[in-house]
């Protein structure tokens, strides 16, 4: 079934694409080596021992499709700009058409890598290239009208690519922690009496949020063959740093001015502030009376002791 068959199980995507050094045969090709000895033992006849094969890749690359491990592409110019070659997996394991090199003018060269699998050409599976046949493969690849659809399967090489992009993705998420903290901060300095705790941590965010914006930059510059979503992370970062930079500047508004009255954001005024701004005003509301009231009762007073007087 496709779940034994593609190897998946509990591996991870770096499991999987490790799967040849951790363990040598993969499910996949221990069923294929079962069906070998098969047709060697004269068990089973050629035609259903094909027809055997072409289902099990057929399911393990759909398999590395589900799984995102497999990539096609249409290619439009004559020269592919690759170079493949028959590789097997150890004296036992199958044998398949593998990418040798990836030269600048191919059209996927940022993401085609050497070790990945040719597995199919227009969507018809390679089934056991040999020494024999791989020349017939080739020319049939250059004689071929273009479009040209070749699929291909991620190799181990790609490992250290997830590995990247499972670190980059972990900072982008420490960056937005990190915002919603300075946020937080923020929104505790309006409400507090004395706000220059949280002031600092405001501006201690600052620092983090830079420091996190640089660490993926760095990430992305020591490898230039980053996918283009871990690309994108420097720019998110860019763009959260100046985020709790305009925090930090409002924070030190609130620190300077000594007033935690005014809304952080004018749209969206908490609530308890603006329970506190009612609570002012009706205080102040409250004096103004209470002069009014004692002012009316002194002109009273004196109004009625001329009236005696007089």
């Amino acid at each position: 079934d496709r779940h034994n068959m593609g190897g998946r199980g509990e591996m991870s995507k770096r499991d999987i694409l490790e799967r040849h050094q951790k363990s040598g045969l993969d499910p996949l090709e221990r069923a294929l080596l079962s069906e070998r000895r098969k047709l060697e033992s004269e068990d089973e006849k050629v035609g259903d021992y094909a027809n055997t094969v072409e289902k099990l890749l057929r399911e393990h690359l759909d398999t590395m499709i589900e799984t995102g491990l497999a990539f096609s592409h249409d290619f439009q110019g004559p020269k592919l700009g690759l170079k493949i070659v028959v590789a097997r997996y150890g004296d036992k394991g199958r044998r398949f058409v593998e990418v040798d090199a990836v030269l600048p003018h191919c059209e996927i060269a940022n993401k085609l890598k050497v070790k990945d699998e040719l597995i199919a050409i227009n969507g018809r599976l390679i089934v056991e290239p040999s020494e024999e046949t791989f020349e017939a493969l080739q020319r049939e690849i250059v004689a071929a009208a273009r479009p040209l659809k070749l699929t291909f399967i991620e190799g181990e090489a790609h490992a250290s690519e997830h590995d990247l992009e499972d670190a980059i993705f972990a900072l982008v998420s420490k960056s937005h922690a990190t915002v919603a903290s300075a946020q937080a901060h923020l929104d505790a300095a309006l409400l507090a009496d004395d706000s220059t705790a949280d002031v600092a941590r405001v501006e201690d965010a600052v620092g983090r949020a830079d420091d996190l914006a640089a660490a993926v930059a760095a990430k992305l510059d020591a490898d230039p063959t980053a996918t283009d979503q871990a690309k994108n992370a420097r720019q998110i970062t860019l763009d959260n740093l100046e985020k709790v930079r305009a925090f930090a500047a409002q924070a030190r508004l609130l620190g300077a001015k000594g007033d935690v009255l005014n809304p952080i954001h004018p749209t969206e005024a908490p609530a308890a502030a603006l329970s506190t701004n009612k609570k002012t005003t009706m205080t102040t509301v409250g004096l103004v009376l209470r002069s009014v009231i004692v002012a009316a009762a002194m002109y009273l007073a004196i109004a009625a002791m001329y009236f005696v007087i007089v």
